[in-house]
């Protein structure tokens, strides 16, 4: 089931090797450990630049972006039985 979601939230981060790497997030007050980033792509909306993330936690997967020209997270969709 892939479920739409379109939120913004919190994400702690790490610069590991030259790129950005999310470590948790925080989406409707809980939190979730990023036990692998499965992808990375970058794509542009209108003039801001912006990076998706596939990370997994637990047994779903998470897709989550940051808009640099914003910096701001957002919680695209959830792969998954959540």
């Amino acid at each position: 089931m892939i479920l739409d979601v379109h939120e913004v939230i919190e994400v702690s981060a790490v610069f590991a090797r030259g790129f950005l790497k999310p470590v948790s997030f925080v989406w409707n007050c809980r939190y979730y450990k990023v036990a692998e980033v499965t992808r990375i792509y970058k794509y542009f909306t209108g003039t801001s630049k912006c990076y998706s993330y596939m990370v997994r936690s637990g047994a779903d997967l998470y897709e989550i972006s940051l808009n640099t020209e914003s910096m701001t997270w957002q919680l695209e969709r959830i792969h998954g039985d959540t």
